[in-house]
């Protein structure tokens, strides 16, 4: 899904709508989705995404790019009415909730929203960025990771992957990101 373009068409259709955390069982996040997309009502929100990465796999000697979700069990739904839709999403086995504090469900913050969007662009899926190593430290040129390098914890230059490690959601989410190290 596209980010940028619900957020111009949701300003101008629905107006207050929000992003919300929803957890879903691990490896059943593509069934709630596919649920909630077909049998519940359109009026209880706008949009439901689930955001992806780009992954760097060696298959038979050649390295190849492998889409896989960006945090596992968990979905971002965009709604006016989150008690009504949170109501509704209990129906589904696959729903383990909606982020809650004090048990009041929280949206995510503009400033989470600006990293998600960062992070996935305008299509929703995570690329891969360009760096490169200098004095132990890696220097982003390129990319979702670009000005985002204090926040990157380890590098693997075997599987050509770094562990990404910031508050998100209201905790500390650790994952990984696609690098591709060239020469300085």
């Amino acid at each position: 899904m596209i980010l940028q373009q619900h957020r111009m068409n949701l300003s101008l259709d629905k107006g207050n709508t929000m992003w919300y955390v929803v957890w879903a069982t691990t490896t059943k996040e593509h069934q709630l989705l596919e649920h909630m997309e077909r049998e519940l009502d359109k009026k209880l929100y706008n949009s439901v995404w689930l955001p992806t990465k780009v992954e760097k796999r060696k298959f038979k000697g050649e390295w190849q790019d492998v889409e896989k979700l960006l945090f596992p069990g968990y979905m971002f739904l965009d709604t006016d009415c989150i008690e009504d839709t949170a109501a509704e999403l209990r129906r589904y086995p696959e729903c383990i909730g909606i982020l809650k504090v004090d048990d009041e469900y929280v949206p995510i913050t503009k400033k989470e929203e600006d990293i998600l969007h960062k992070l996935t662009g305008a299509g929703g899926k995570m690329d891969v960025s360009v760096g490169y190593i200098e004095d132990g430290r890696v220097r982003i040129l390129s990319g979702p990771l670009f000005g985002m390098e204090q926040y990157i914890i380890s590098v693997d230059k075997h599987k050509r992957m770094v562990k990404v490690e910031m508050e998100l959601f209201n905790e500390i989410k650790s994952f990984t990101a696609a690098l591709e190290l060239v020469n300085k």
